[in-house]
């Protein structure tokens, strides 16, 4: 039945969407927002993959930094 209908045009209405890489937060959150360089976003969203760490992860660990300082 499937093949007949993708053979008519027709697609599947739920779509699989895949699963986020998402670790839950042990701590309350705030929606940050800042407008910062390009060459500094594209430098902190590749050290984010090179790390595989999500982008508030990469954050805390350079507020750590400013901690340690």
């Amino acid at each position: 039945m499937k093949a007949i209908a993708e053979a008519h045009g027709f697609v599947e209405r739920n779509p699989v969407v895949p699963r986020k890489r998402r670790k839950p937060v042990d701590e309350p959150t705030h929606s940050f927002t800042a407008r910062v360089s390009v060459r500094s976003a594209n430098a902190f969203i590749e050290w984010c993959e090179r790390e595989r760490i999500s982008y508030r992860e990469g954050f805390d660990r350079l507020v750590g930094l400013i901690d340690r300082a």
